[in-house]
């Protein structure tokens, strides 16, 4: 378990579009990409993901419509999918504040134990992408505090993967065996940092992560849409088409950006893509 604990601490500091049933044409392999997409500084997160197709990044047209502000709907008289960008929607962040709504799976620290979060981050492992939430504990409700939330994990379908309890530092990795999920709590003195591992994996694939060997990259399904897009009226044209993953509508990230009048770019520096207004 070395390499999954050095993981979680060195990170320590889409609705879908109903449609009534479209002709679909082509298909294609979809993956899962390497790199991070950011809207508005913050990382973009949709289920089913962001995924590329021969080099090129999609991104669900819903879920990016709610974190810009964008109205999408599906339009099943007509059907096809229209976009308005003049009508004012509740603009959607691409992670919550306390970021626990990417989990429904797992109990939020800071809810259980009524502890103020300090600290947030997201970032990329060998094991895929993590989230670690850090909080400061009192002396008073240290014990407890951790104690009543590895229980509430527990009730929840978790096992106990991993402990240990050495250099004033506690350590527990706790896997939910039915749905792949793997959460790892430090407690360093008065500091509990909450590491969220993001990909789901059967226990033979999570020992075999740790003892460095590489997976399968997940492949998803991309069905060429039978219907169209209009943006403001105008039919959505781009040499890259809608395509379907899923029940969910997606378009060619930079092509999207071009119609909703957004800045796409590429930071090479950090490996990332980049969404602003």
């Amino acid at each position: 378990m070395n390499k999954l604990l050095k993981a979680a601490v060195c990170c320590i500091l889409i609705i879908s579009l109903s449609t009534s049933s479209p002709a679909f044409s082509a298909s294609y392999k979809a993956v899962v990409p390497t790199f991070n997409v950011l809207v508005g500084g913050e990382r973009f997160y949709s289920e089913p993901p962001v995924i590329v197709i021969d080099g090129r990044t999609y991104l669900p047209l819903r879920a990016l419509g709610d974190c810009l502000g964008v109205h999408v709907e599906w339009n099943d008289e007509a059907g096809q999918v229209e976009v308005d960008t003049t009508k004012e929607v509740l603009q959607k962040e691409p992670a919550a504040k306390n970021g626990y709504d990417k989990f429904d799976d797992v109990p939020d620290f800071g809810k259980v134990t009524k502890t103020k979060l300090v600290h947030r981050e997201s970032s990329a492992t060998d094991f895929g992408y993590v989230t670690s939430f850090a909080y400061s504990l009192t002396e008073d409700n240290l014990s407890s505090s951790v104690s009543s939330y590895v229980e509430s994990v527990l009730l929840l379908g978790f096992d106990e993967y991993f402990y240990d309890n050495s250099d004033n530092q506690e350590t527990i990795l706790l896997l939910n065996e039915k749905t792949g999920r793997l959460i790892n709590l430090v407690l360093n003195g008065n500091i509990m940092v909450i590491t969220i591992f993001e990909q789901l994996h059967t226990v033979d694939e999570w020992m075999a992560l740790d003892e460095g060997k590489s997976l399968p990259q997940k492949e998803y399904e991309a069905l060429e849409a039978g219907f169209k897009v209009y943006v403001d009226g105008k039919e959505f044209v781009s040499e890259n088409p809608p395509l379907v993953v899923d029940g969910r509508t997606y378009l060619p990230l930079k092509a999207m950006g071009d119609c909703l009048g957004v800045f796409v770019e590429w930071n090479s520096s950090k490996g990332q893509v980049e969404v602003t207004k």
